[in-house]
């Protein structure tokens, strides 16, 4: 029997027993439990569609290029020696972005490809108050120490050369460190 069938022969029994209340909230139920099956945005073959998708040889290969360059997140931790030692974050191919970017020309182009974060489990705020003497030795990054005891003279000049470089730096003088020391 159709749910159309179904629903004429439930409308009739109990129209005729004059429970149109009964009626009305069974009706009411049967369409939101529909609409919600069913969904606003949802189209008839949309899935056949994104089926094929899945199977062409560009989502192939962006599938495989995601296995060849995937970073595993990595947790914050606690060193021995170092103490706190931040997390990284981890980067992976976002296929379904990738995809819809290379499908027009149906090529495979690695600028084209999409990235998302994947953020550790671990941070420093998960972690007990510890000083950080070291990043992550898997991040790219660099410490730049300026000691400015020799003079200020050139300090105003570093310090554009900085800005205009969006650089940032730590300056210190170990002029009063060795003053300490040598009297």
């Amino acid at each position: 029997m159709g749910i159309l069938k179904l629903l004429v022969y439930i409308a009739e029994e109990f129209y005729e027993e004059k429970n149109s209340l009964i009626l009305i909230v069974f009706l009411s139920t049967f369409i939101l439990t529909i609409t919600d099956l069913i969904g606003p945005f949802n189209t008839i073959g949309s899935g056949t569609a994104a089926l094929k998708e899945k199977n062409d040889e560009l989502y192939k290969e962006i599938k495989v290029y995601r296995e060849e360059h995937k970073i595993e997140p990595i947790d914050a931790k606690v060193d021995r020696v170092w103490k706190a030692i931040p997390g990284y974050n981890g980067l992976d191919v976002d296929i379904e972005s990738s995809y819809k970017k290379m499908k027009s020309d149906g090529n495979f182009h690695k600028n084209k490809v999409v990235y998302k974060e994947k953020p550790p489990n671990v941070h420093l705020e998960n972690l007990a108050p510890i000083p950080i003497y070291k990043g992550n030795p898997e991040k790219p990054m660099v410490a730049l120490l300026i000691n400015v005891a020799w003079g200020n003279e050139y300090i105003p000049t570093i310090l554009t050369t900085l800005k205009e470089s969006k650089v940032k730096a730590t300056f210190f003088s170990m002029v009063a460190g060795l003053k300490r020391i040598l009297t």
